[in-house]
């Protein structure tokens, strides 16, 4: 027989349980679609232009290179981490562009290429840093919000981690909104 004190630690744990678990798939959700946002900004942007056949591609490996970010995080393996940073970083900088450049394309396939390249390693060097900053963080707790600590953070680091590369992108987009702007003028 259960005394209650043993029954109140029990529904206390079940109850810290769903609140992690909700929180966890809340801010998930909140941050695929807040990066789902910062991706359609990109598209409105160049939509019309050049530039906007280009975006479908580069939208699906942004999202192959957020599944393959979440699978490194969520294994929370440091190691595995650098490896596979340094591999993408040598594979698509140096041996995808230097096989492109000496292949029988043409000029716009070869520059397609090459950016794809640097996007992927680039976008996924980001996510993967940024990541490492939320759990490289000293001891942060917030004086007023008493759950906003290190391990919080640590907890939701990849979510943090796709909602400041949002904010990222969209600082971008009007970047090449500008950019854009001073181009056809």
């Amino acid at each position: 027989m259960e005394s209650r004190k043993t029954k109140h630690k029990r529904k206390f744990s079940l109850k810290h349980f769903l609140i992690n678990n909700l929180i966890f798939w809340l801010s998930f959700f909140i941050s695929i679609m807040i990066y789902g946002l910062s991706l359609y900004l990109w598209g409105r942007i160049l939509k019309g232009t050049i530039y906007f056949s280009l975006l479908e591609n580069l939208f699906e490996i942004n999202f192959a290179i957020i599944a393959l970010f979440m699978m490194i995080g969520y294994a929370r393996l440091k190691y595995l981490n650098i490896v596979i940073e340094s591999l993408f970083k040598i594979l698509f900088t140096v041996w995808v562009a230097l096989i492109v450049q000496f292949s029988s394309l043409n000029q716009i396939e070869q520059n397609a290429w090459i950016i794809v390249s640097v996007f992927a390693a680039a976008y996924l060097e980001v996510l993967i840093k940024v990541n490492d900053y939320f759990h490289d963080m000293s001891d942060f707790q917030h004086k007023k919000i008493k759950f906003l600590n290190k391990k919080f953070i640590v907890n939701l680091s990849i979510p943090l981690s796709l909602i400041t590369l949002s904010a990222i992108n969209i600082f971008i987009s009007y970047l090449i909104k500008d950019l854009l702007l001073r181009i056809n003028n």
